[in-house]
């Protein structure tokens, strides 16, 4: 089955690692290179790596030779994020972080999918349509996913296609069945339901809105970071023809480096500048035991991009079947905050995300390899061939966000990514749950579940001119505070004013803020056997590409 969060190759470790000297004897620079590609380097292996070269300003024909002269080959130029990526043996990789015109060196790493109409209503997205009468039309969201197949549900508004994975210009194509999914979620009008006796309509959040699919993932929902970077970049230089307001990245991959100098961070953010509101997938990594959804919660496990402060991060939760929003509680599999490396408060939000009906690609990898999942048609009423498709994650719950990001624009086009982003979180519904009864904690549930009504409505206004996620630091004393540029009445705002930032239990001296196993230096945040390099974030049979990360307890609590 396919495994919708395994790991890549390559390994980071928390620990300090020891840069070493390179084929020609001079010392590698740590802040040129990626610890993980750092790791590699100093085992002295020679192996060839795909990697992305970030210079100081624009790359040009001498950055080309400098790699060529070492061997290496040019793979495409992302001029946006000034950068380049290539493929050069570890050897030469090191020599070429001598140079002075290079800033930074990443592994090209790979990144993965992350993967009815009570998760709709759930959101209040019916309120959207009926009060406030937008259904996203004219809003473009571009999809960058395994690409958009044409369905009925769509109709004519899949209005642009871009393949950066392999270069065929084929349209509407997507082998492997999830990037339908996504666009359906966001998107879809509830057509092929909606006639005859059919007893449920299946329909996404924005009904109105346009499609822009760029496919950077390939048959079994696998692409590079350069492959997606194309995608973004595409979309920035299309933004005004297209108009693309919203792109959806229902993917990533472990954070294995800072976002200040992770590419497919800078390139988010890039778009996110350009006035594109960038919505991204927390990740389903947030069970401690893969293979038990009440086995303990596995705590910054959000995957890159979801670790930048710009974008938005969506969670997922599960509805439990219903549209009432005080039943829910969170996907035992939602990836929890906060980012590794750099602490930043993750995810900013939550949207359902457990078994979403959604379209079917037909044909599709998932459909062959997932059976099960497809929905018969006469379950609701339907005759002939199925056109709907069960799938769970936060995957399933970015393009919730993403749809209600079409709703606010279409209301009113003039809100920038930041007023999107703040509104979102400031009007989302603190009543998130874990299974067991107990309210969700902040780095579960972010600011809380979307309510889209909630949003149409909000006034809220960035007093610092941007929405970043702040960052989490612990204090002199037992419990911790929040670091950030946003001025408190913003960040309040953001937030709501409620248990997350008021004096209550919730910040209070108790068991969990408190010095305890959670923020403690101890086992869970010491450098130990947890966090320091072992077998637990080693490339060993937890996060490797393995059974624990296959399709199992992952499609839905």
């Amino acid at each position: 089955m396919k495994r919708f969060h395994g790991v890549g190759v390559l390994t980071v470790l928390l620990s300090s690692l020891l840069f070493v000297l390179g084929s020609a004897g001079t010392a590698q620079p740590p802040k040129k290179v990626a610890k993980d590609l750092a790791k590699l380097i100093a085992s002295g292996r020679g192996d060839v790596q795909s990697v992305i070269i970030q210079t100081y300003d624009q790359p040009n024909n001498s950055d080309l030779l400098n790699v060529q002269r070492r061997g290496g080959k040019v793979k495409r130029m992302l001029r946006r994020l000034r950068a380049l990526s290539a493929d050069l043996t570890l050897p030469q990789i090191a020599a070429l972080a001598q140079n002075p015109r290079v800033k930074h060196i990443s592994p090209d790493r790979t990144v993965r999918s992350h993967a009815t109409t009570a998760e709709v209503v759930a959101t209040a997205a019916d309120v959207a349509w009926t009060r406030y009468g937008v259904t996203g039309q004219g809003i473009g969201i571009a999809i960058l996913d395994s690409g958009v197949q044409k369905h009925k549900d769509l109709g004519n508004r899949v209005i642009a296609w871009k393949n950066t994975v392999n270069n065929k210009k084929a349209e509407y194509t997507d082998d492997y069945g999830h990037g339908t999914h996504v666009a359906g979620i966001a998107a879809g009008d509830g057509s092929s339901s909606a006639a005859g006796n059919y007893t449920t309509k299946f329909y996404g959040v924005a009904p109105g809105a346009n499609i822009i699919a760029v496919k950077v993932l390939n048959a079994v929902g696998e692409g590079k970071v350069s492959d997606v970077i194309e995608g973004i970049e595409w979309c920035i230089e299309n933004k005004d023809r297209y108009n693309i307001r919203v792109i959806n990245l229902s993917f990533g991959h472990p954070v294995y480096e800072s976002y200040k100098t992770d590419p497919l961070c800078q390139a988010c953010e890039r778009a996110w500048a350009a006035g594109i509101v960038v919505v991204v997938s927390a990740g389903n990594r947030g069970r401690l035991d893969p293979t038990n959804k009440d086995g303990g919660t596995a705590y910054m496990s959000i995957n890159s991009p979801g670790n930048d402060p710009y974008v938005i991060t969506v969670g997922a939760t599960n509805t439990s079947g219903t549209t009432d929003p005080m039943d829910d509680m969170m996907a035992s599999y939602s990836s929890h905050g906060p980012t590794p490396i750099d602490h930043v408060m993750k995810p900013d939000i939550t949207a359902p995300g457990n078994k979403v009906v959604s379209l079917l690609a037909k044909g599709s990898y998932l459909e062959a390899t997932m059976p099960e999942n497809v929905v018969a048609p006469a379950t609701y009423g339907g005759k002939g061939r199925p056109r709907y498709f069960v799938l769970s994650g936060t995957s399933m719950a970015t393009p919730m966000v993403s749809g209600a990001v079409a709703l606010m624009l279409e209301q009113d086009p003039t809100l920038s990514p930041n007023d999107v982003k703040a509104r979102l979180m400031a009007s989302a519904s603190k009543n998130v749950f874990n299974r067991d009864g107990s309210p969700a904690d902040a780095f579960a549930r972010g600011a809380g579940q979307l309510n889209i009504a909630a949003a149409l409505a909000s006034k809220v206004e960035i007093l610092a001119g941007h929405a970043w996620s702040p960052v989490v630091v612990r204090g002199a004393k037992p419990g911790l505070y929040f670091l950030s540029t946003i001025p408190f009445r913003a960040m309040n705002a953001l937030w709501g004013d409620n248990a997350l930032w008021a004096d209550n239990a919730l910040w209070a001296d108790n068991a969990l803020w408190a010095d305890n196993a959670l923020w403690a230096d101890n086992a869970l945040w010491a450098d130990n056997a947890l966090w320091a390099d072992n077998a637990l974030w080693a490339d060993n049979a937890l996060w490797a590409d393995n059974a624990l990360w296959a399709d199992n307890a992952l499609w839905g609590d």
